[in-house]
């Protein structure tokens, strides 16, 4: 069953609630001929407690179960990166969350949940839907920060960046790598909103109550 929230969110101790939100990004992506495919689809989890970006997924289409399940997948596993990706930031989030908050502006129905909610029974996770639409959500400063780096990318006529109606056009995995080294090294190693003397990476270590549950590829085969 989902229980329904109309209170702000509150978490005491990390990997006690993630919350799932859905953006539209104002972004083309274009395929490896330069055929333009269309503006991507990126679901976030975040978690509540530290503020910091657990995990993700970017994919074309409106928001539905494949999504959530990859963005599920690589919030709640570890996540191991070649040494020649060049990361600088340590993206060592990683468990499994007492609860998953879904935000109100996915706008989903019992019929999305349903298969949603056998996977997170399967996983121990509890499903809460908050009812009401909240300012400031974590996925809308999430994107003002990134937009301002791809907006500074330089455009050109031909290649694998352009500029569509004012806005820049990559790839899908050329915008993918973008958002996963700017997660990893710039918003989740940016200080806390309220926790100025900690980052939202160093929150969220202190903030765990025990160590992150471990799982694998197979605790999401259905």
């Amino acid at each position: 069953m989902v229980q329904n929230l109309s209170q702000p969110d509150i978490a005491s101790c990390s990997n006690q609630t993630w919350c799932l939100s859905f953006s539209l990004l104002n972004i083309v992506v274009e395929d490896e001929n330069g055929t333009m495919l269309g503006r991507p689809m990126l679901a976030v989890l975040c978690d509540v407690y530290a503020s910091v970006i657990s995990g993700y997924h970017l994919s074309l289409g409106e928001p539905n179960l494949r999504m959530t399940v990859a963005a599920l997948k690589h919030a709640i596993l570890r996540k191991n990166y070649p040494l020649e990706d060049g990361f600088l930031g340590n993206w060592s989030i990683y468990g499994v969350p007492k609860i998953l908050l879904v935000d109100a502006s996915t706008r989903w129905t019992s019929s999305n949940f349903a298969p949603l909610h056998h996977l997170l029974k399967r996983l121990g996770i509890g499903l809460v839907q908050r009812t009401a639409l909240s300012a400031g959500t974590t996925i809308e400063r999430l994107l003002k920060g990134f937009s301002s780096r791809v907006d500074s990318l330089p455009l050109k006529s031909t290649g694998h960046l352009a500029a569509v109606e004012g806005h820049p056009r990559l790839t899908l995995a050329q915008l993918d790598r973008l958002l996963m080294r700017y997660i990893a090294d710039e918003y989740n190693q940016s200080l806390h909103p309220r926790a100025h003397s900690q980052t939202r990476l160093e929150r969220w270590q202190a903030g765990l109550a025990s160590s992150p549950k471990v799982l694998s590829e197979q605790d999401f085969e259905v």
